[in-house]
């Protein structure tokens, strides 16, 4: 049996489902695997059906990039259809249609299994030195499905297959009078770049005992010193835009942006624990980059596809920032500060905190919104904020979210603000 992996739309949606060749026999066997479905129950036999149908219906109409989504769950519902009653030949002649239906996003259907004369691989060198650490980075040969952007710099093909870092950003194809670092404080900014043979819709990642090709995003590993940090993945990623999937060979890692530079706030966060967790002196840093399907615990690479090392050093007396800071208030009127005290009092009410004393600042980061209720007329008008709040868990990291608070207009005044909903702007920021 082999599995079929499908990967596709804005978001990384993917389904493994196993398809069994035809029989030859006058019996024809299951075309999936029924044991991907144990829970079906025959009397929802039509319910699968009706839905199977109505997303078969959209593809006539759907766009190039909402297809592949119509085939997947068009192609599931007809196989749990097929699965509660398998000899029902409607059902499989509906399961048959999808597939042909969909062959460009199922891609061609699986061969008799056939195992060709290997040929010798030639793994590639380990990127930098590996120190106490054993791993090897290595390239599994893979048809290249997608054309990407290949080796886009003389200084991608010079440090292909590793990640490099550096005191500020490094640009795309015009890494050339950017300084490449291998030694850190843990005071410093740290930028860095991954550079790939090619592009993760092309890579290789292992699918229970069967290499597929194509991942849909990457996770971190950190080693101190040849030991791992943790036994979690340190920082996981999947590319919601197709072209970053099919196309990039080379993006950025901020580990420790500049004052006032945006990063990737999960991974700053994340490093800055790190930093925090190393004792006075020097350490050596391996990160590496494995590439998978849907999260770490799912398919990765059997190996990392780009790693690089660098020694980071902390003194005593070291204070370790994140470099990020919450969004400043953009709100300039003379009733600011009412304004932050109705909010904390809503929050209050809202029973979203116990008291004030859990809130370090607010920044009212949006003007006032007026509008009309539809059924009543009654005016309204509503203002954003961002909340920081206290250190909870002592990592000197503190988190923000963004706000939406609503007035109503009555008897001529407009009322206390009181909460209305969560709102865009979340992150992590240094408690200051």
């Amino acid at each position: 049996m082999k599995p079929v992996m499908l990967v596709f739309g804005s978001t990384a949606l993917f389904l493994a489902l196993t398809i069994m060749p035809q029989a030859s026999s006058a019996k024809s066997t299951s075309l999936v695997d029924c044991a991907k479905f144990p829970t079906v129950k025959g009397y929802l036999y039509k319910a699968y059906m009706r839905d199977g149908t109505r997303y078969e219906k959209q593809l006539a109409t759907a766009t190039a990039r909402t297809r592949g989504r119509s085939c997947v769950l068009a192609y599931q519902q007809y196989s749990k259809a097929h699965c509660s009653r398998p000899d029902d030949a409607e059902a499989r002649k509906r399961l048959s249609s999808i597939e042909v239906q969909c062959k460009d996003v199922f891609g061609p259907a699986p061969k008799p299994r056939e195992k060709p004369p290997k040929a010798p691989k030639k793994p590639l060198r380990s990127a930098v030195p590996t120190g106490q650490h054993p791993v090897k980075v290595a390239v599994t040969a893979s048809a290249r499905r997608f054309p990407d952007q290949g080796l886009t710099s003389k200084t991608h093909a010079k440090h292909v297959g590793k990640t490099v870092f550096s005191k500020g950003p490094i640009p795309f194809r015009k890494e050339k009078g950017v300084t490449l670092g291998k030694s850190f404080r843990v005071m410093d900014p740290i930028y860095g770049r991954v550079y790939l043979h090619r592009s993760l819709a092309n890579s290789t990642v292992q699918l229970n005992t069967r290499s597929v090709v194509g991942a849909a995003g990457y996770y971190l590993r950190v080693f101190i010193d040849g030991k791992p940090f943790s036994k979690k993945a340190f920082f996981e990623k999947n590319f919601s835009v197709p072209q970053a999937v099919q196309k990039w060979t080379t993006w950025k890692l901020v580990l420790k942006p500049k004052a006032g530079d945006r990063g990737m706030s999960k991974l700053v966060n994340a490093w800055s624990k790190l930093a925090r967790a190393l004792t006075p002196g020097k350490h050596r840093i391996r990160i590496e980059v494995w590439a998978m399907l849907g999260s770490a615990a799912y398919a990765t690479s059997k190996a990392p596809i780009s790693a690089g090392e660098f020694v980071l050093t902390r003194k005593k007396g070291d204070r370790i920032s994140l470099g990020m800071s919450m969004p400043k208030s953009a709100y300039r009127g003379s009733d600011r500060a009412s304004i932050i005290g109705q909010i904390k009092v809503a929050l209050v009410k809202s029973r979203l905190i116990r008291s004030k004393k859990e809130i370090i600042r607010v920044s009212v980061t949006r003007g006032w919104n007026h509008g009309t209720y539809t059924r009543t007329g009654q005016k309204y008008r509503t203002i954003h904020a961002t909340v920081l709040w206290a250190d909870k868990d002592g990592d000197k990291v503190c988190h923000y979210s963004g706000y939406l608070f609503i007035s109503d207009r009555v008897g001529g005044r407009w009322q206390a603000l009181r909460f209305r909903s969560h709102s865009s702007g979340r992150g992590a920021s240094d408690c200051r």
